[in-house]
């Protein structure tokens, strides 16, 4: 088989050993396509990536699980550095601020980041 593969853009060029010649069609009847969604869920992979993967006895990974993020916590969080960064400007002016201004956002914050308030 001659597999001279030329793009006219260099990055499209792939290495012709990864190159996809042959389409396979395949009919799946409803218990083969859960055992392939099921085998692909929460991997990120399209039925064809699964498919070839299983295919060849390659290792389908999970994709990361990424927790919800807690919409309050990151309120909180954007409010107590908001006051900081202010504190940051009016130190950085040359103005006067109170220690214990900058003792309590910093209280503040490490309350946010625990989740305490």
């Amino acid at each position: 088989m001659d597999l001279d593969f030329d793009s006219k853009r260099k990055q499209d060029r792939i290495p012709v050993e990864q190159v996809r010649i042959v389409q396979v069609k395949v009919m799946l009847n409803v218990e083969e396509v859960l055992v392939l969604d099921g085998a692909r869920e929460n991997s990120r992979l399209s039925r064809a990536e699964a498919m070839r993967a299983l295919a060849f006895n390659r290792k389908i990974e999970r994709a990361p699980v990424v927790p919800e993020v807690n919409l309050n916590l990151a309120r909180e969080l954007g409010r107590a550095l908001g006051n900081l960064a202010t504190v940051a400007t009016v130190m950085r002016a040359g103005k006067f601020v109170e220690l214990e201004d900058v003792k309590y956002q910093l209280t503040e914050l490490q309350k946010t980041l625990r989740g305490a308030k």
